[in-house]
């Protein structure tokens, strides 16, 4: 089990860097949905 989370943790160690990138790239695009979303209903209603 121990072994497992090392492995784990050593996998994400290794892709942190794009993984980090990557989620503020998906935090930024839903950023923009929910602007785009709450824009469109004040507009329409």
């Amino acid at each position: 089990m121990f072994k497992i989370v090392v492995d784990v943790c050593n996998f994400l160690n290794l892709n942190f860097k794009f993984a980090d990138s990557f989620l503020r790239q998906s935090l930024v695009i839903v950023d923009i949905l929910i602007g785009y979303l709450i824009f469109r209903k004040y507009k329409f209603n």
